[in-house]
């Protein structure tokens, strides 16, 4: 059948700004405890929003954390000096964030360590401080406490988690460093990188660390669910996805696992209140939905269990969504929750679907799993086009794309006064939520096509998504004056390949590939520019060689992903696309490179 679309989701040409960046709860009712703002201390402490003893001439605390303690302003008095303060710190949210710029500030002199117990040696402290200028790029333009406050704070305390962190750092000085070497990048030159040796060292750590702490039932849920989106980080930076997967999924499952043996959880706002019990912060439920949308691509029976879980804790998070959001973070924070319910549901349409056509996920060849610990090209399942859309399920999609449009109206008033005063990074931040608006619309709308030519009913939102990104790349990518980066959040480049994927109008397609190839090292959980950008040329190459005199590709010529197997550390793969022609499914398998 064909997907009608009702309503368009607002366009994407225009920019926004933030009102207020303070950490939201997800009961717009809830009164936020006053904290008491940090006026004393050295530069470095109030810039991380954090307590600072005053030592002098340098703070223990710099030193320990491995960062330079850049003074004091004048007049500032000593530690002792001070009335003690016995609440927790919180955020400031008045801390103006830096806009994006078109190079990446240098990495500043660094004066020499005072070794601390913190830290083994000197050199895991100058990782932790890379971490520290990592992590502003893994969290994205959306300022969040997790990866630059909770995490850090957490590393003081346990050592696997410190161990993971440094890990990442060296990590990301690798990339950095291998981009200098492009044509050599291959993983016998990589293994003789001392920064990737030092880096798997501390992940090797982190990792017994981790297994040693369960052991002793030291590991709470909170430092589980640290440590498992540092893993995850590391092994997608390591160009690994499918071991990132796994860790993930397990890391998941034993969450999901708690929620599910908590008592009450048909009442609405249950997971909300479990959440509070171990002490999960608004920014660490949005990053676990994030988590949980990375895997959902790569359908696994383990996490399917939950999805009946997942759906109605959303729904109830969604039914207390504000008629207006007051801030950039509360409406992020909700645009998680219902991209996460949707993504459940495509699931289940698909496993319906399947179902419908008397066909086991295994034996499908467009969406069932591929080898264990086989790199999979992501994205493949939800994308995936079913002969039998399960229309018993077409009202709950049209309920869920309101949900979206209600998000839609609750952000207006806060996007429109973000586009008259807004910095560069608050606007960067509302394109990308815009861009997966448009995203979420045709995906939703599009599980219930039968026939790849459908797809051409969402020309405006592929429009959409192109100018969106077009506005979009030089802040979020270009600004890093091509540096390796690696972003937690879904951002661009899923929406990149869904345009790459589906549509068929000629120039948008184009620009769509244009991004993906601009810059072959961007990557986003995960995702990456590389690979995708690869499999967008095969699909445009095979298809634009059908097109007729018109202009028109035929149903029987348009293709989709069937299979992928990727090695990303040596920008490898094979790719299987597939076509339904008259007499049954045709195939056509390519090794591509980038």
């Amino acid at each position: 059948m064909k997907a009608m679309i009702v309503e368009r989701p607002v366009p994407l040409n225009r920019r926004v700004r933030v009102s207020d960046d303070s950490d939201p709860p997800l009961e717009p009712g809830r009164k936020k405890r006053k904290t008491p703002k940090v006026k004393t201390g050295c530069y470095s402490c109030r810039k991380r929003r954090v307590k600072c003893d005053e030592k002098r001439p340098n703070c223990h605390r710099c030193n320990r954390c491995g960062i330079v303690c850049e003074g004091y302003p004048a007049g500032v008095r000593f530690a002792k000096e001070l009335a003690p303060i016995s609440r927790p710190l919180a955020p400031n949210p008045q801390s103006p964030l830096p806009p994006y710029s078109r190079t990446i500030s240098p990495i500043s002199p660094i004066s020499p360590l005072t070794i601390s117990s913190r830290f083994e040696d000197e050199q895991q402290g100058l990782f932790f401080r890379k971490y520290m200028e990592t992590a502003t790029h893994i969290r994205g333009p959306i300022a969040t406490s997790l990866w630059e406050r909770l995490i850090p704070q957490s590393c003081e305390a346990e050592p696997y988690i410190r161990h993971a962190a440094v890990a990442v750092g060296a990590m990301s000085k690798t990339l950095a460093g291998m981009r200098l070497e492009r044509d050599e990048l291959h993983s016998a030159i990589l293994s003789q990188n001392p920064d990737y040796v030092y880096a798997l060292s501390q992940y090797d750590k982190a990792l017994s660390g981790m297994r040693h702490a369960m052991g002793e039932g030291r590991a709470n849920m909170r430092n589980a669910i640290f440590a498992c989106l540092l893993v995850f980080c590391f092994e997608n930076m390591n160009g690994r996805p499918a071991l990132a997967a796994a860790n993930a999924i397990s890391g998941l499952v034993l969450f999901y696992d708690f929620l599910r043996k908590t008592k009450d959880k048909r009442a609405p706002g249950w997971i909300k209140r479990e959440f509070e019990k171990r002490h999960i912060e608004d920014d660490l439920q949005s990053t676990l939905i994030a988590l949980d949308l990375h895997v959902i691509f790569i359908m696994n029976p383990k996490v399917d269990a939950f999805n009946e879980i997942y759906i109605a804790g959303s729904d109830s998070a969604i039914s207390k969504m504000p008629a207006e959001f007051p801030s950039l973070k509360i409406a992020r924070h909700f645009w998680m929750v219902i991209m996460g319910r949707n993504h459940h549901f495509l699931q289940g349409v698909v496993k319906a679907g399947w179902a419908l056509a008397s066909v086991k996920p295994e034996a499908h060849d467009e969406g069932g799993p591929c080898e264990e610990g086989t790199d999979v090209s992501p994205g493949i399942h939800l994308f995936s086009m079913l002969e039998q859309p399960p229309m018993h399920m077409f009202d709950d999609m049209l309920r869920y794309r309101e949900h979206i449009r209600r998000w839609s109206r609750a952000s207006a008033s806060l996007f429109n006064r973000i586009s008259k005063s807004g910095t560069q990074v608050d606007k960067t931040a509302v394109l990308l939520l815009q861009i997966n608006e448009s995203l979420a619309h045709a995906m939703l709308a599009g599980a219930f096509c039968s026939t790849q030519s459908a797809y051409d009913e969402f020309l405006p939102e592929y429009q959409q998504i192109i100018d969106g990104v077009e506005l979009v790349y030089p802040h979020l990518v270009e600004a890093y004056n091509g540096e390796p980066l690696y972003r937690f959040d879904l951002g661009i480049i899923m929406a990149l390949f869904f345009v790459g994927s589906r549509c068929r109008d000629r120039k948008i397609r184009d620009r769509a590939a244009h991004f993906l190839n601009r810059n072959k090292d961007y990557r986003e959980g995960m995702w990456d520019t590389g690979s995708v950008g690869a499999i967008v040329n095969f699909i445009i190459e095979v298809e634009e060689e059908k097109r007729d005199q018109y202009g028109e590709i035929a149903e029987e010529d348009k293709v989709s992903v069937a299979k992928g197997h990727l090695d990303i550390p040596n920008r490898t793969g094979l790719i299987k696309l597939s076509s339904k022609k008259k007499q049954g499914i045709a195939y056509i398998e390519r090794a591509i490179s980038w």
